[in-house]
């Protein structure tokens, strides 16, 4: 049996360097969702930039023209901000499509962003040092922007994303009862 699906994209962005686990993590949450919820009518797409083509012009512009097409946007942040880009303006590319989808937001062309921060070991909270003082006082910047979320492990996180994509879902599929289908 043929079935109309509603695809809503997830854009995701984070610093690759040090939350692979997590990023391969996301995805494989979102299409594990997807198979439990199959009577919704609605699946979640996951957007990341691994899945941008090659094209024409700056790489970071093709990001950005999939994160306008998105629905939601979720940011995962560690020790440090994510790579440097060309425009001096943001302190670095994740930073940039943060940017950009508060201003998705605000604009009610995205339905959601959340922002989750993996746990700092105490001893490096001691003596951050300069790129995770950057994400510490990122943190704390955005604390009125936006939905946050803090995790432990790369299996919290899986558990957030879920917690997330329940509460996604249900104002858009009329769920009445959310417990009947957190079946993880």
């Amino acid at each position: 049996m043929i079935n109309d699906l509603k695809g809503m994209r997830i854009f995701l962005g984070s610093p690759s360097e040090d939350l692979k686990e997590e990023r391969n993590r996301f995805q494989y949450t979102v299409c594990k969702y997807n198979s439990r919820i199959c009577n919704s009518k609605k699946v979640f797409l996951p957007v990341l930039w691994e899945y941008t083509s090659g094209g024409h012009g700056e790489p970071q512009g093709q990001i950005n023209m999939h994160l306008d097409l998105c629905d939601y946007a979720v940011f995962v942040f560690w020790k440090t901000l994510g790579s440097h880009n060309d425009d001096p303006n943001f302190e670095s590319a994740t930073i940039r499509e943060y940017r950009r989808s508060i201003s998705l937001l605000s604009q009610k062309k995205l339905l959601g962003v959340v922002v989750c921060f993996k746990q700092i070991p105490s001893e490096l909270t001691q003596d951050p040092g300069v790129e995770l003082k950057k994400v510490l006082d990122f943190k704390v910047s955005i604390k009125d922007e936006c939905k946050y979320i803090d995790f432990v492990n790369v299996d919290s996180f899986e558990v957030k994303i879920q917690d997330q994509l329940i509460d996604w879902l249900n104002p858009q599929a009329g769920i009445q009862n959310v417990g009947d289908i957190q079946t993880f």
